[in-house]
């Protein structure tokens, strides 16, 4: 046993090595952006749907201009509708009412409601 404790020590070593390495790669670089999905809905053709994406506005998937934003479902008439929120350091600066029906209370769009845009 005492002969292959030191090949076990470096067997550990090496396997968290490897592990810290592949680790380390797997994350995003500083500052980038990190793609996830979410609901987007686009202010040009008013299509709905979801797809991966990091920053907004991004490119539509239908039309192909840069105005998917994230989408929300009106918690009044239940429309689903772009959300071009300003934001500053304290949250967003304004409301964005409803094209609808004019009220701003949003919820999320559950994703059995929408398109799911595979990359």
């Amino acid at each position: 046993m005492k002969g292959i404790a030191p090949y076990l020590l470096i067997a550990v070593i090496v396997g968290c090595g490897v592990w810290l390495f592949v680790y380390q790669k797997s994350k995003p670089a500083k500052g980038a952006t990190v793609a996830h999905l979410q609901p987007l809905a686009c202010s040009s053709c008013e299509k709905y749907y979801a797809m991966e994406v990091g920053d907004l506005p991004t490119k539509c998937h239908y039309c192909g201009k840069p105005t998917a934003w994230h989408a929300a479902k009106c918690a009044n008439c239940g429309a689903i509708v772009p959300i071009p929120v300003k934001t500053s350091f304290q949250g967003p600066t304004e409301p964005v009412p409803c094209p609808k029906c004019g009220k701003s209370r949003y919820g999320e769009v559950p994703f059995d409601e929408i398109q799911v845009i595979k990359p």
